[in-house]
């Protein structure tokens, strides 16, 4: 029987207790999420500060349950690349090769 969580409707969604998803997120991806942050902390420093499960949460709120935007974002991660990320963010990369990428421990700040 799956379980329930009460919520009140009147709520605020970003105040109510996280929930976890089953699973984390590929490096890659967990760097892309903390450059995100760093640029809120830069240039929307009156949203900060937020952590990254509210980074992944707003987005995922915004997300509209079109079928057709859906496949194209599920079908367009499905199909990048590791360089893609870098070359998004704007750092040279090669397309082949090794990248070690950098993590942060848990409880790091993004900083």
């Amino acid at each position: 029987m799956p379980q329930h969580v009460p919520v009140k409707l009147e709520d605020f969604v970003s105040e109510l207790e996280p929930r976890a998803i089953k699973k984390g997120v590929p490096a890659p991806v967990g760097y892309h999420v903390d450059h995100l942050l760093r640029f809120v902390r830069e240039e929307l420093p009156d949203l900060w500060p937020i952590g990254p499960a509210d980074l992944v949460a707003a987005l995922a709120f915004v997300a509209e349950p079109d079928p057709e935007q859906l496949r194209h974002a599920i079908a367009r991660y499905k199909s990048a690349r590791v360089w893609e990320i870098r070359d998004r963010l704007g750092e040279p990369t090669p397309k082949s090769g090794l990248w070690n990428v950098p993590l942060r421990s848990p409880g790091e700040r993004v900083g």
